[in-house]
């Protein structure tokens, strides 16, 4: 039975000797056909270990050329782009997969869009509450947490925002005092926000020491939802 196999290189081979079905490659993934040859001492070769042993053979050059030894077709031509390189796939937590699926929070999920006013000093408010779906992990790359109001407060630390997974902040958004956006113009996270499958997200406002006067507040959490099963098994993905 031939079968794939996702090498540690993130590759994914054509294994004629596999005995269990793996999931099938993704759409668009490179396959390469690398034998597992015996290696030295006998042992059998990895496939990585013979893709990069073909790769070497492939790239010796002819004696006093600077030309490699013509290609002759051992791995399959969509191993490479267009543009010669190979075509790589980046773990889903940096680019949305096609199995993904967008978001962007800017309420409670499952109650109907609200105003939300300033609370009293020393009480909390939930701007924008969902949970991550089953069988997913997410990221979160965009925040907007807005008060409109004549008063100054960033970085007074009159109010603090955070970011909480089941009701615990997250680290390095536990103490939010300034403005990342407006939800027009939501800012960007400094690199991917993961969640993980089943979590509740919150995006609060903590109001330690500003007087309330009808102060509106809006806030909006955005990114993506993607498959569990688009995460890597093991080995190395790009980056």
């Amino acid at each position: 039975m031939n079968t794939f196999r996702r090498g540690m290189s993130g590759v994914y081979y054509l294994d004629p000797g596999a005995r269990v079905m793996p999931p099938a490659p993704p759409q668009g993934a490179a396959i390469v056909r690398a034998p597992a040859t015996a290696g030295p001492n006998g042992r059998r070769m990895t496939y990585e270990e013979a893709l990069a042993q073909d790769i070497l053979q492939r790239n010796q050059t002819r004696a006093g050329t600077n030309h490699a030894l013509p290609w002759q077709g051992v791995i399959p031509s969509n191993f490479f782009t267009e543009a010669g390189r190979a075509r790589v796939q980046r773990p889903p937590w940096l680019d949305m997969p096609a199995s993904g699926q967008s978001f962007s929070w800017d309420h409670i999920q499952g109650a109907p869009p609200a105003q939300v006013i300033l609370p009293v000093i020393g009480a909390q408010v939930v701007l924008v509450q969902f949970r991550v779906p089953a069988r997913n992990n997410g990221v979160i790359r965009l925040i907007a947490n807005e008060l409109i109001t004549g008063t100054a407060w960033q970085g007074t630390g009159k109010v603090i925002w955070q970011i909480l997974a089941d009701r615990v902040p997250i680290q390095n958004y536990e103490a939010i005092v300034s403005s990342f956006g407006t939800t027009a113009a939501p800012g960007h996270t400094g690199g991917p926000l993961i969640i993980s499958e089943s979590q509740l997200i919150q995006l609060v406002l903590n109001n330690v020491n500003l007087a309330p006067a009808g102060q509106v507040l809006q806030g909006l959490l955005g990114g993506y939802y993607y498959p569990i099963e688009a995460e890597p098994d093991g080995g190395a993905w790009v980056n």
